[in-house]
């Protein structure tokens, strides 16, 4: 059995696409997943499954849209694999960041060749990005998310496939949620 994160985008965003978290754990349990759990209403939900990512993924996915009318990407990482990049957050060291500021990002699929490069170039002076393990961690610096000329679909296209991202703060309290830390 392994200990599944799924990472749902762009859900509850300005009173769109509504999905109650209380729901998504139901629905887990409907598809045969155990212990699930939420973490905030972004879309953090922590269950069991003895299958694999692809099929919990699909799973998922099909469930989300049959049971709530729309279609929304996930993001599946084990636990052991969102514990690695965390270990491998190449910001760890860095004693100017701002938790909430920096966000690991994590794509569908292998990131694109090149895909850093790309979004570098359109980073503003405030604004640094590095490459880990295969995940992006971008910190957004003083201008924040909101400012930021990275926008999810330049993301999307530069990737190669569909990305979500969690903050810092958000990504670690995963982190223990997932390993019963907490």
């Amino acid at each position: 059995m392994t200990r599944w994160l799924g990472l749902l985008r762009g859900i509850n965003v300005s009173g769109t696409r509504k999905l109650p978290m209380v729901e998504l754990r139901a629905l887990c349990g409907e598809l045969g997943f155990t212990d699930a759990k939420t973490y905030i209403a972004s879309g953090n939900v922590m269950f069991s499954s003895a299958d694999q990512a692809e099929t919990v993924t699909n799973a998922l996915e099909k469930g989300i849209a049959d049971r709530f009318g729309f279609s929304c990407d996930v993001i599946v990482r084990s636990a052991a694999q969102w514990r690695t990049h965390l270990e491998n957050n190449p910001f760890a060291n860095d004693e100017t960041i701002v938790p909430k500021m920096l966000h690991i990002m994590l794509s569908r699929h292998p990131l694109k060749p090149g895909a850093v490069d790309v979004i570098r170039e359109r980073l503003s002076p405030t604004e640094r990005i590095r490459a880990s393990g295969g995940v992006l961690w971008i910190d957004y610096g003083e201008s924040g998310v909101a400012r930021s000329k990275l926008t999810p679909s330049f993301l999307d296209k530069t990737a190669g496939s569909t990305v979500t991202g969690r903050n810092l703060n958000t990504a670690e309290m995963l982190d223990q949620l997932l390993n019963g830390t907490t």
